[in-house]
């Protein structure tokens, strides 16, 4: 894949701490076109802090993020918000606002950024949630919602103006596994349709098996990467850690590396 596939992203030799406390180091990667990059590992590893700093909503310690040719580490401001622009996030709980319509929460990023009609953004809120499987349901509050429906309108909001790289932070976290295997089933018939790159942040093993073309394992004592490769790959690893990971075995910490 690396030879064939134009790398939409490089980090290189990431390094992030708070205080005193080193939480990444010596993180490289790349992210390529089209690919559904998974980045796992146990609670407390520093996945979202990883995916917060491939946005820039903090600058780390040390190393490089590049999107295209642009290091977004020594990036303006104004380069940066350019960039983003090109990126969706769906946080945790979809981030809807209360106090707006579903349709308002996913028009927000075009009434911001953009400059079209009222009429053309109405028409692309619909054509965006008829994507994640919400149409008609614009006039409906988030309170009114399930917690599904609320990742699924968040989705909604994060591709309103077709982002080249989707980012997922713990997309099935509160989900019951038939609203997480179907949210999984989203993803993966979006990026197939669209060709969007993804960078899914998960601690979900069902999921992880299901939408990850590639993933990355972090490390939680040691601060950096486990392993690299595809689910089967990391599965069969060897490594102590990664194998216990996925095979949900209890590991003794004398064996850990």
């Amino acid at each position: 894949m690396d030879g064939e596939r134009k790398a939409v992203m490089r980090v290189r030799d990431l390094e992030v701490s708070f205080g005193d406390n080193l939480v990444l180091s010596d993180i490289s990667f790349d992210v390529y076109e089209g690919e559904i990059l998974v980045i796992l590992g146990e609670s407390g590893c520093g996945k979202s802090t990883l995916m917060r700093h491939m946005l820039m909503l903090r600058r780390p310690q040390g190393g490089t993020v590049h999107y295209g040719d642009l290091n977004l580490v020594e990036a303006s401001e104004n380069e940066l918000d350019r960039v983003r622009r090109d990126f969706g996030v769906l946080f945790q709980s979809g981030a809807l606002f209360k106090s707006l319509t579903l349709g308002d929460n996913v028009a927000m990023p075009a009434r911001e950024f953009t400059k079209l009609s009222e009429e053309t953004i109405e028409e692309l809120v619909s054509l965006k949630l008829e994507m994640v499987g919400l149409g008609g349901k614009q006039n409906l509050m988030p309170s009114e919602l399930s917690g599904g429906m609320q990742k699924r309108g968040g989705l909604a909001r994060a591709m309103v103006l077709d982002p080249k790289v989707l980012f997922f932070d713990e997309p099935s976290a509160g989900l019951d596994p038939v609203t997480s295997a179907a949210l999984d089933h989203l993803i993966i018939t979006l990026n197939e349709s669209l060709g969007i790159t993804m960078v899914v942040v998960t601690h979900e093993l069902p999921s992880i098996h299901a939408i990850a073309h590639r993933a990355i394992m972090l490390g939680k004592d040691r601060a950096g990467i486990l392993a690299e490769g595809t689910p089967d790959e990391l599965r069969n690893s060897g490594h102590p850690r990664v194998n216990a990971f996925f095979h949900r075995e209890r590991l003794e910490e004398n064996g850990a590396a």
